[in-house]
């Protein structure tokens, strides 16, 4: 950011308490712990949606591997694919998801099918019967709407 040079000391501070608010949801209280009439999101609505952002972006998978360096990036993924085949790359890293899942179900396919199958059903029940807010948000992902759609426009019936 090679703008910030040229800014005033009010427009960094400004810039540094509306950066705070928007994007990490870090709110001033006063000494009664009530919200200070020095932030810039004044309504319980305008913090609501910075707290919301904030909420979405630390449950964000690829955010959290990010920060921890464990991020792929094709570079990486090319570097891998030209140097080392699958099978050297499964032993090197035994705590691969392939490993994980041959451990788990031993092979067994229609067993994998099986509970791949209940917890799309599982997931598919919050998105027609949303109890929280979070669920809602939950259904109008691609992948509940790809269960709405799926779970509608099929013969499958729950036992």
């Amino acid at each position: 950011m090679d703008y910030l040079k040229t800014l005033s000391t009010e427009d960094l501070e400004y810039m540094n308490k509306f950066m705070a608010e928007y994007v990490s949801g870090a709110f001033k209280k006063d000494n009664s712990g009530d919200y200070s009439s020095d932030n810039l999101h004044k309504t319980q609505e305008e913090r609501r949606e910075c707290y919301t952002r904030n909420n979405t972006r630390n449950r964000c998978a690829l955010t959290i591997s990010n920060a921890r360096g464990q991020t792929l990036r094709s570079d990486d993924i090319m570097d891998i694919v030209d140097n080392i085949s699958k099978d050297d790359y499964i032993r090197q890293n035994p705590n691969s998801l392939s490993e994980l899942v041959m451990d788990k179900y031993d092979g067994d396919y229609e067993l994998l099918q099986q509970d791949l199958f209940i917890e799309m059903w599982e997931d598919y029940q919050r998105c027609i019967n949303p109890k929280t807010e979070s669920d809602k948000k939950f259904a109008e992902t691609n992948y509940g709407k790809l269960l709405i759609s799926q779970f509608n426009n099929s013969q499958f019936k729950k036992k």
